[in-house]
This record gives C-alpha cells, sequence and structure tokens, in this order.
C-alpha cells in the first residue's frame, strides 16, 4: 500500500529529464541487447510510447491509481497497478532482460524494495538502470545553507515531515 494516494498525475507529458536521460538509457538498452523490458514506478506512462518505439516488448507497473490509468492507455504495454512491495506477478518472475526505474528511487519510503523486485524480474544476465537526479553544488550549497536537507529527502514531503513531529524544532 502506497504512503501516497495520488501523485498529482493530470497527463502523460514527459518529464524535463527526459530529453537527457532517454538517449542513454536507450543506448545501453540496446548494448546489453535488452527485448523485454520492465518500466518500474512509470509515473503516467510517458516513456511507454519511446520504449516501443525503439522496438522494445514493454511491461510496466506504477502504483499510483491516476498515474496507471494514464498509463494502461498505451496498449502496446503491459501496465499493471503494482508497487515494488507487492507480490510480482509470476508471468513477471525472470522474464526481463532489461529493467529501467528513471528518477524514482529518490521518493521511496523502502528503497530496497526496488532491488528486491528488480532481482526478482531479471532474466539471467539482465541489466537493472536506476537513476536519480543530479543536485549539483549549487542546489547542495541552497540546502544546507536553508537547513532543507531533512524536507528534500523525506519519501513523503515537508509537510508529512512536519506533521510527523521529525522536523519540529
Amino acid at each position: 500500500m502506497s504512503l501516497v494516494e495520488n501523485y498529482g498525475w493530470s497527463s502523460n507529458k514527459p518529464e524535463r529529464s527526459h530529453h537527457y536521460l532517454l538517449p542513454i538509457v536507450l543506448k545501453n538498452l540496446r548494448k546489453y541487447k535488452v527485448n523485454r523490458l520492465l518500466d518500474i514506478r512509470t509515473g503516467n506512462g510517458a516513456t511507454l510510447p519511446i520504449w516501443n518505439k525503439n522496438g522494445f516488448k514493454v511491461s510496466a507497473m506504477e502504483p499510483d491509481k491516476i498515474g496507471f490509468e494514464i498509463a494502461s492507455k498505451n496498449v502496446n504495454a503491459d501496465v499493471r497497478q503494482l508497487g515494488c512491495s507487492d507480490i510480482l506477478p509470476l508471468d513477471w518472475k525472470n522474464n526481463f532482460d532489461g529493467i529501467v526505474s528513471l528518477e524514482v528511487i529518490e521518493h521511496m519510503f523502502d528503497p530496497m524494495q526496488l532491488a528486491i523486485t528488480s532481482f526478482s524480474a531479471l532474466a539471467k544476465d539482465g541489466i537493472l538502470i536506476v537513476t536519480t537526479p543530479y543536485h549539483g553544488y549549487i542546489k547542495n550549497l541552497f540546502l544546507s545553507i536553508f537547513n532543507k536537507w531533512d524536507f528534500h529527502h523525506h519519501p513523503i514531503g515537508a509537510e508529512a515531515t512536519l506533521n510527523f513531529g521529525l522536523r519540529q524544532q
């Protein structure tokens, strides 16, 4: 069960990071001759048509109801409403030569679940590609100056961090 009911998806528009991430990810998927691809936490499914266009047999999982509804409109992908802590479907076990999880792990309450799910879905000699945003020096400096690291990294956001009393002073 997800701690956040709705991640705010409203369309299938691509993320800002796609223009620089996807060429590198695609290059590596081709390098390792991936055919069957699982997109973990696909969000709104904006990457699904790109994976299809590049010849991958695509499956995807998304725990958010609205994200799932948007992503599942892609008829060329097997999209299921699942989170990493859910039981993996039997037909997905050891079935994928490639798994991607883009710009997601930093938001997860239990990132180990991503690893567990990935390694149970990967076929022998499969490749896992996980990306996380690069902040750079300036952003890190501002987070430090304004004492916002706890807010920034908390998986359910700054407002919930205050409500849980983890950051009250």
